[in-house]
């Protein structure tokens, strides 16, 4: 697995050096179009910008989050410790228990202002913009009880160093970083 995602970001990496060179050659050719050049000083200026805002973008922090969750769930022993449907059904008794629990803080004062947005809508509450960081902690805080209550774990460590066993995760969030990256650099060579 480790050999094919390295393989993948080579791949990005020839494809970010095509984007390149194309906006290169499509600035060369037509000097009068709306293409922007990344071999310029403004393109390169918006390549070292734009580079440090995708290494820092939300769906990075997602990706990271949602793969500590997997990793502590897969550990811990839930997952094999149930069937699927069993395990898929218990998570998400659980996630409902969180939100039902939500759900009853009183609507007055600052605790009503978590469940609503400014306009009064639920879709773009607070709570609806954190369920993607929100949820795999609760997952993990799920696998981690399990892990414990089942004796897999038997001190506070053990559930970090299940983390820092052999991972893909620096691997997964260079891929995320570079395909972001490359989304980003066409739409600017689009102009």
């Amino acid at each position: 697995m480790e050999r094919k995602l390295s393989l993948f970001i080579f791949y990005l990496l020839l494809a970010q050096v095509a984007v390149v060179l194309v906006s290169w050659l499509l600035t060369a050719m037509m000097p009068t179009s709306s293409y922007h050049t990344l071999l310029s000083g403004e393109g390169v200026r918006w390549m070292f910008r734009s580079f440090s805002k995708t290494a820092s973008s939300p769906l990075v922090t997602i990706v990271l989050f949602w793969w500590i969750a997997a990793k502590i769930l897969n550990d811990s022993g839930y997952l094999k410790g149930h069937s699927a449907l069993m395990s898929v059904v218990l998570l998400a008794v659980v996630c409902a228990m969180f939100v039902a629990c939500l759900l009853l803080l009183p609507y007055e004062g600052h605790a009503g202002g978590l469940l609503l947005s400014a306009t009064g809508g639920l879709r773009s509450s607070p709570l609806a913009m954190a369920m993607p960081y929100l949820l795999p902690f609760l997952l993990s805080a799920v696998a981690i009880i399990y892990g414990f209550s089942t004796r897999k774990w038997r001190v506070i460590s053990d559930p970090f160093v299940a983390l820092t066993g052999k991972s893909l995760l620096p691997l997964i969030l260079i891929i995320v970083i570079q395909l972001v990256w490359l989304w980003q650099t066409v739409i600017y060579v689009k102009g």
